[in-house]
């Protein structure tokens, strides 16, 4: 991961309901939209930029930790799954 990937994870942890579905404000789009202008205004780039780049850490994520954890669902060899 790289320099940018790792603030932009610091900067979407800091906004609960952009990525947990449990959120009360998940499904609010205005605020969702309005995070992610504030994300963007952080990092100096575009929102249109911002968004992709997040799906994109986030599916490399879910994607390695459901390798780690295996089809049966054991641990396997107890390999701790990076953070985001």
């Amino acid at each position: 991961m790289d320099h940018v990937e790792e603030r932009l994870c610091e900067e979407v942890c800091r906004y609960v309901h952009i990525y947990d579905a449990n959120s009360p404000n998940y499904k609010d789009a205005q605020m969702t939209g309005n995070s992610w202008r504030e994300i963007s205004q952080t990092l100096g780039m575009d929102v249109a930029e911002c968004q992709p780049r997040w799906k994109l850490v986030r599916y490399k994520f879910v994607r390695l930790k459901n390798k780690m954890v295996g089809r049966s669902g054991d641990a396997g060899d107890e390999q701790k799954v990076p953070g985001l």
